[in-house]
């Protein structure tokens, strides 16, 4: 942090200085007992002022972090306007126990739970169940444990060197705790977040270091409010205030876990797990071994009972969330391997399209060659009058299957060519259309029915009207072929708009696809031999994939085979269009 340039630090020096002359040129008395509340409570006011305007600049786990700290630092103002109230607006001492003393201590417990949110990690590193339900049941056990051995001192059977005794030492734990956390956080941490970490650990030191210093000298009964004991708990609030004031702008970011941070993560859980079963410890001392009077046995074995139900609650709701998400992770696995074999299929696919086109373009050229010269002594044959009926035949059959051959050749040619005709805005309801009217025309009297469903104001996709064309004639045929065979019945046609891509279906009731995963493999075909080399299918997929799009074939249980095409809105190029018609 850069100190000296920024006008906050020299505020929060100057208020120390100021603290520091006032404890000098003002005797003991009420205006120093005045002062010496006075400003810490001003400067704790201002951190707590700090840490909520950080939370209201922040988002999601960032903002948690900076309501607890705030948090913490409003029951600390609470703590310290309780002795303010006394001493300055009573004029008496402060009372050995007072209501603000179990504020004092709680007001660490939100400050360890900000560090055990990790709020430095992505939220898929760091899950509700890993970090808030850890810090929830840490939490509650350390209220426990303040519930078990100080408040029966305190509320059930009055003792106050017991009292004394035990808050203090639970009291160093706990900033021994926030020290351990904070330590812990530096250590996992790097950049921004470690220079915060960084900054709270030494003030939490600093804190606690002088409030020992304060507890010395009262003991010692050399201590007043506003004496020179002050300063460093002067310095440690000041210290607080400026993290607060210049934690807002730093550029705290999310970090991608460490090796340290993994190691941070699997020892929050079990040392949660451990407090937990430690619990009926407690509960089974106070009822076996316990030799204090026994209303406070009693009010700390029921003590025990009920954080039991409550950790037993939260470590359900733990579970509970920890099968969810083992569920959602199961499901989410399970449509990442889906997805990953429809993409190993899909790019198998293309390679063997890529493949036999490169095969194919090479055979057409190879075999027209010589097909020209057979087709073309065949035709001269044909034409010779001294030839036999037998051979004349025979020619004729030649010249038949080198046709043949000669349209094999000529859609192997077809599917081999790369789509390097001119591309625009196509309207694909107008093609769908088309298509459908020239099939209607073919099946009057066949008994077969052809229904079109086109969403209306459709946007345009860009491409090759003609290809996309042959496309969806081809799927029309080959629908219509289906229902031949059955004797007749019904193909629907349906265009619409669905995330970002045109989705046409081509649902017909005839016959269903045998083995529809290998519909679009090259040379397959259920046909008889002779009436087409099973390369219509894979036509339209290359053509499908050219524009970007997806063509897939299922069953449907009822009977009957869908085809579906989806390709993608040309939302750019029909912006830039309308902005040249604009010109």
């Amino acid at each position: 942090m850069q100190f000296r340039s920024n006008r906050f630090f020299w505020f929060l020096a100057g208020a120390v200085a100021v603290h520091a002359a006032c404890t000098v040129v003002i005797p003991e008395g009420y205006w120093a007992t005045v002062v010496g509340d006075a400003i810490p409570l001003a400067l704790a006011v201002v951190a707590f002022a700090a840490m909520f305007r950080n939370s209201l600049r922040s988002v999601g786990i960032l903002r948690v972090f900076w309501l607890l700290l705030a948090l913490g630092c409003l029951l600390w103002i609470v703590n310290q306007g309780a002795w303010t109230w006394y001493e300055a607006a009573l004029h008496r001492e402060p009372p050995d126990v007072t209501f603000a003393d179990p504020l004092l201590f709680l007001h660490l417990a939100p400050f360890i739970a900000a560090v055990g949110l990790l709020p430095h990690l992505p939220d898929d590193s760091r899950k509700l169940y890993f970090s808030t339900f850890n810090t929830v049941i840490l939490t509650v056990c350390w209220l426990f444990a303040y519930a078990f051995f100080v408040v029966p001192h305190e509320f059930v059977v009055f003792n106050l060197d017991r009292y004394n005794t035990t808050y203090t030492v639970l009291y160093t734990l706990e900033n021994a705790l926030l020290a351990a956390v904070l330590a812990l956080a530096v250590w996992a941490t790097r950049g921004h977040w470690r220079k915060l970490y960084l900054h709270l650990f030494v003030a939490s030191i600093l804190y606690y270091v002088s409030s020992q210093i304060l507890n010395e000298a009262i003991i010692q009964h050399r201590y007043h409010t506003g004496s020179f004991y002050d300063i460093p708990y002067m310095i440690a609030v000041c210290w607080f205030a400026w993290i607060s004031i210049r934690g807002g702008t730093l550029r705290l970011t999310e970090q991608q876990p460490t090796a340290r941070t993994r190691q941070w993560i699997e020892f929050s859980p079990r040392l949660a797990m451990l407090t937990v079963l430690a619990l009926p410890m407690f509960g089974g001392w106070a009822l076996l071994w316990d030799t204090s009077v026994p209303q406070l046995r009693l009010f700390r074995v029921g003590l025990t009972l009920l954080f039991m139900i409550v950790l037993g609650i939260s470590v359900f709701i733990k579970q509970h969330l920890l099968d969810r998400a083992l569920l959602s992770m199961v499901e989410v696995e399970q449509k990442n391997v889906a997805e990953l074999k429809r993409l190993q299929d899909k790019l198998v696919q293309k390679e063997k399209l890529a493949s036999l086109g490169q095969l194919a373009a090479g055979a057409a050229h190879e075999i027209n060659n010589p097909l020209t010269a057979i087709l073309g002594f065949a035709d001269l044959l044909s034409a010779d009058s001294s030839l036999s009926e037998n051979a004349r035949q025979s020619v004729g059959k030649i010249a038949q299957q080198a046709r043949r051959t000669s349209g094999l050749v000529a859609d192997l040619q077809n599917f081999s060519r790369s789509d390097n005709g001119e591309r625009t805005l196509v309207d694909v309801a107008s093609l769908v259309r088309r298509s459908a009217q020239i099939q209607t025309v073919g099946a009057e009297g066949k008994n077969i029915r052809i229904e079109t469903d086109l969403e209306s104001d459709l946007p345009r996709v860009w491409g090759n009207a003609n290809r996309l064309f042959q496309v969806f004639r081809h799927l029309t045929e080959n629908a219509m072929e289906s229902l031949l065979e059955k004797g007749g019945g019904s193909l629907f046609v349906k265009l619409q708009r669905d995330d970002g891509h045109l989705a046409l279906e081509f649902i017909d009731n005839g016959a269903g696809i045998r083995e529809p995963g290998r519909v679009f493999d090259p040379f397959y075909t259920t046909k008889p031999v002779g009436t087409g080399p099973g390369l219509g299918l894979s036509a339209c997929y290359g053509i499908i994939q050219e524009h970007g799009g997806e063509i897939s074939c299922s069953n449907r249980p009822e009977g009957g085979a869908v085809f579906t095409v989806r390709l993608p809105i040309a939302e750019e190029h029909a912006q830039a269009a309308s902005g040249n018609t604009a010109r």
